[in-house]
């Protein structure tokens, strides 16, 4: 399980402070494979992330590969005063279970209608809807 109290240090030096959340999946990936060289026999559920803005949709992206990312304001497609600067992380593990933590930010992350508690990994099923400030966030397994 993905403790980001312990990780947030480590993956802020493997993970460049401003680029989008392509180079986020990209650098998570490689991280990844550093840690588990084995895990390209491995083929998890492959997920798509459609971010939305109240007024249209901002980007999709999609999550084949196992690995571990941070998401805040900062990156492509969440420039928005209520999303924090580290909002939150997702994992997607070898077995391709996705999961989610809330990394302490100001306003929160609502999972399916529930508040999820700071720094605790929640298992992310099919077919799920997340809230990060004013954005929504679908997440489709294919």
């Amino acid at each position: 399980m993905l403790d980001l109290q312990k990780t947030l240090p480590i993956l802020s030096t493997i993970l460049p402070q401003k680029v989008g959340m392509r180079e986020h999946i990209e650098a998570g990936r490689a991280s990844f494979l550093e840690r588990f060289p084995d895990s390209e026999k491995y083929q998890p559920a492959t997920y798509t992330l459609s971010i939305l803005h109240p007024s249209s949709l901002v980007t999709e992206l999609p999550l084949s590969n196992p690995g571990a990312w941070m998401f805040g304001r900062e990156d492509e497609g969440m420039a928005d005063k209520s999303v924090s600067k580290f909002h939150f992380a997702l994992e997607l593990r070898r077995d391709g279970t996705l999961t989610i933590q809330d990394i302490g930010s100001t306003n929160g992350t609502i999972l399916n209608d529930k508040q999820i508690v700071p720094y605790e990994v929640v298992a992310v099923p099919s077919e799920s809807v997340f809230i990060v400030g004013l954005l929504q966030i679908s997440v489709k397994k294919r």
